[in-house]
């Protein structure tokens, strides 16, 4: 029972939902990029699609503008997927 959420919890989070689903229709797009809150317009988010991903880190195509929220939501990236492992798959998987 300790790892279940409570009421409050509950509420919280629906609160969030509430608050990104909002946030959608006025034509935000989301991410988690290491532990921050980004967040793009949907052109953007498009432009971000078209552009050939090595070339614009490098910079030529200028920095697209986004709204962040830094260290406001963890990282539970692939990279990650170790730490959730049992006993007994950590030494499957080794």
């Amino acid at each position: 029972m300790k790892h279940y959420p409570t009421k409050k919890q509950e509420e919280a989070f629906l609160k969030v939902v509430k608050a990104f689903s909002d946030a959608k229709k006025a034509g935000l797009v989301f991410y988690g990029k290491s532990g921050s809150l980004v967040a793009y317009t949907k052109n953007a988010d498009k432009y971000n699609d078209e552009v050939d991903f090595e070339e614009a880190l490098s910079g030529n195509y200028g920095t697209v503008p986004f709204l962040t929220a830094r260290r406001c939501i963890s990282d539970s990236g692939a990279d990650d997927y170790a730490c959730y492992r049992t006993e007994e798959d950590s030494e499957k998987y080794l």
